[in-house]
């Protein structure tokens, strides 16, 4: 079995493999916290895969190294081919990664379409510049074109068009005006932290129908860090389990599920592969609550 001090050892496709993302041994310290031990996992273009593990795992720990916002002390991450330890958030943005956050709580004093024009920043002239070019009102009218597409592939043109402000909107839509936001840098590699949480199940739905939406249209490939297990189940086409901040398992839905340390730990029983049906689960304890 194995454990926080020995990772278990993972799958992480490499270069042959058409590997977008490659994680490989990742160590976070945050004074005398390990926050992450060895931690290893693997994105490949266009293929949708889910991070999942208890509150204190490490998922967003990890998602905030990918991002930028938090330096690991050991292991290598590598984007493309190009090792990215160390880079500042700017530079993996305008490098091709985009990320989402938990929180949009905070979104307030911004329209919708504002928000996501932000995330056009690195195809933007810097400062004054922009309004001294030639040509400055075609392309400011080609940039609101990308935020009006993007906002019609996710399902929300109207509030976009509208430029509503952000915390008038229903949660769900604001949470889709994020993504929007990480959709308008235009990245190879998307990162989602806790897309769903607090949602009702119809929010759910267009959320899971937009990440899908963008496999089909974009190639992309995505990492969804997520607790509602159903969620993840209908959606991935593989997951990466960590706890205590190392790696446990990784695998299909189905195997993961069905995996002796997940189940022991986490689950008490075996779950079935998701449905649409949810009575296909275990009764006790459910997996949505287990993760929380």
């Amino acid at each position: 079995m194995s454990t926080p001090e020995q990772p278990a050892t993972v799958t992480s496709p490499g270069a042959a493999d058409d590997a977008v993302l490659v994680v490989d041994g990742l160590g976070v310290r945050f004074g005398g916290l390990r926050a992450l031990h060895g931690v290893s996992l693997g994105v490949r273009r266009g293929e949708i895969v889910g991070l999942i593990g208890p509150n204190g795992a490490g998922k967003t720990t990890l998602v905030n190294c990918l991002s930028g916002v938090v330096r690991n002390d050991s292991g290598s991450m590598t984007f493309e081919g190009k090792r990215i330890d160390g880079w500042l958030p700017h530079a993996l943005s305008r490098a091709g990664i985009g990320r989402t956050f938990q929180n949009v709580s905070r979104m307030s004093g911004i329209g919708a379409r504002d928000l996501i024009l932000l995330g056009r920043e690195r195809f933007m002239p810097a400062g004054v510049v922009r309004y001294l070019l030639p040509n400055a009102g075609r392309w400011e009218h080609a940039q609101t074109e990308a935020v009006l597409e993007i906002a019609e592939h996710l399902g929300i043109l109207d509030c976009v068009a509208a430029n509503q402000p952000v915390d008038a909107l229903p949660y769900g839509t604001r949470k889709l005006v994020d993504t929007g936001r990480a959709l308008a840098c235009e990245p190879r590699l998307l990162l989602l932290d806790e897309p769903v949480a607090g949602m009702n199940r119809e929010e759910k739905d267009a959320i899971r129908e937009a990440i899908t939406r963008t496999r089909q249209r974009r190639d992309i490939a995505q990492l969804v860090v997520e607790h509602d297990l159903a969620f993840i189940g209908k959606l991935v086409d593989r997951v990466y389990v960590i706890a205590s901040g190392a790696s446990v398992t990784d695998g299909s839905y189905a195997e993961v599920m069905a995996h002796p340390d997940v189940i022991e730990k986490y689950l008490g029983t075996a779950v079935a592969p998701s449905s649409e049906d949810d009575t296909t689960r275990a009764a006790s304890p459910r997996p949505e609550e287990a993760y929380r």
